[in-house]
C-alpha cells in the first residue's frame, strides 16, 4: 500500500522494491496461515485483500489475482461475511472486500459469486446521500449534479455531460431489463448522441482556454460508453484511440489526489476506462487510479451505499452490454453484403 501511494502521488517507481515488498507480504501471510489460531483472523483477510488489489493494480496476469481471490473466498466462507462486522475494523474490511469482489467481477463483465453476498441495505445510513463527494453518473441519490458546480474544476458543460452519461447508463440497463422497447432505446440514444456532440474537445485549439482536463476526462469517458452502445459491443471492444486519449487526459489531472471532492466522478471515469483498456497500453494507469479510488471510498464512505451502489450499477451496465453484444453477433452473421 505504501509503494502504491509513492508511485501514484510522487511518480516514484522501483519494480525491484515492489517485487521484494510483495514477496515479503506473501511470506508474512503464509506464516499467519500456518497457525490455526490466526489463519482466518481479520488482519490476515485484510492483508490478502490488499495484496489482491496491489497485484491487480501493478498489472500482473489476472490468473494471479484470481488465485488470491479464490483463497480469500475460502477464508470468507469459513468465517462468514457477517462475522467480520463485530468490530469497526472488521466492518470496514467487510465493506472493502465486498466492493473489491463486485468491482473485479464487473471489470470482466462477470456476475459476482455468492461467497461475498452481504445484505448491506439494513446497514444503509441515509445521512450520506447529502455528501456530494461520491456522486457520479453511477450513483446520484438526489438525481442532480448541480451541487458539483461548487467545485472550481466543474463547469456547466461538465455537469451536462454527467447528466447525459447517467441517461446512457440507465438507458442500456432499462432496455436490457425490458423496461423500455428497442425502438425507444434507439430514439433516446440518437437524442443523447446529438446532445453530446456539441461539446468541444479540450485538445481542440478552439476549446476551453484553461484546459479543463477533468471535463475532458468526463467527455472521453462518455464517448467510450456511447461507442460501445452504438456498436452493441462491450466496453473492451470500444475505440482504443478514445481509451488512449483518456489516459493522456487523466495524467494531466490531480490523479494522485483522487480528484479530492470529486472522487465519485473519478470512480466512474476509472471504472469505464479500466474496463475498456484491459490488455491495452495504458491500462495500468487506469487500473491504478481505480484501485486507489476504490480503496479510498471503501474506507472513508460513511455507509455501504455510496461505496457499493456505484459498483452494482456498473456491474449491471457491463452485463447489459455483454448481453447486447451476444445478441448482435448472430444477427450480424446473417447479413449479406
Amino acid at each position: 500500500m505504501t509503494y502504491s501511494y509513492l508511485r501514484s502521488e510522487r511518480g516514484w517507481s522501483n519494480p525491484e522494491l515492489a517485487l521484494g515488498l510483495k514477496m515479503a507480504a506473501i511470506s508474512q501471510i503464509n506464516l499467519k496461515l500456518s497457525h490455526p489460531s490466526t489463519a482466518t483472523c481479520t488482519n490476515v483477510i485484510a492483508s490478502i485483500a490488499y495484496l489482491c488489489t496491489g497485484t491487480w493494480i501493478f498489472g500482473s496476469h489476472f490468473e494471479e489475482v484470481e488465485t488470491h481471490l479464490d483463497g480469500l473466498g475460502i477464508m470468507v466462507k469459513q468465517r462468514g461475511m457477517e462475522s467480520l462486522g463485530v468490530y469497526q475494523f472488521g466492518r470496514t474490511i467487510r465493506k472493502y472486500i465486498f466492493v473489491q469482489h463486485l468491482l473485479l467481477a464487473a471489470i470482466r463483465a462477470q456476475p459476482p459469486t455468492s461467497t461475498f453476498d452481504l445484505d448491506y441495505n439494513r446497514l444503509f445510513n441515509s445521512a450520506s446521500v447529502k455528501d456530494t463527494k461520491h456522486v457520479s453518473p453511477l450513483y446520484c441519490p438526489q438525481e442532480t449534479f448541480a451541487q458539483l458546480l461548487q467545485s472550481k474544476q466543474f463547469s456547466e458543460d461538465t455537469v451536462d455531460i454527467l447528466y447525459n452519461a447517467k441517461a446512457l447508463i440507465d438507458l442500456v440497463i432499462d432496455v436490457d431489463e425490458g423496461t423500455i422497447k428497442e425502438v425507444d432505446f434507439n430514439i433516446t440514444l440518437f437524442h443523447i448522441k446529438n446532445e453530446l456532440e456539441r461539446h468541444i474537445s479540450a485538445d481542440d485549439p478552439q476549446g476551453i482556454p484553461d484546459c479543463n482536463w477533468v471535463f475532458e476526462c468526463c467527455r472521453l469517458t462518455v464517448a467510450i460508453m456511447l461507442k460501445a452502445m452504438e456498436t452493441s459491443q462491450p466496453l473492451l471492444s470500444s475505440s482504443s484511440a478514445l481509451t488512449h486519449s483518456l489516459v493522456s487526459a487523466l495524467e494531466k489531472t490531480d490523479i494522485g489526489g483522487n480528484w479530492g471532492e470529486l472522487s465519485g466522478v473519478l470512480y466512474w471515469v476509472s471504472m469505464i476506462g479500466s474496463a475498456s483498456s484491459q490488455g491495452r497500453p495504458g491500462h495500468r494507469v487506469l487500473d491504478s487510479a481505480l484501485g486507489r479510488t476504490m480503496s479510498e471510498i471503501a474506507f472513508t464512505a460513511s455507509d455501504f451505499g455510496s461505496a457499493v451502489e456505484p459498483v452494482r450499477k456498473f456491474s449491471r451496465l457491463q452485463l447489459a452490454l455483454k448481453r447486447r453484444s451476444q445478441v448482435a453477433v448472430p444477427e450480424n452473421s446473417h447479413r449479406k453484403y
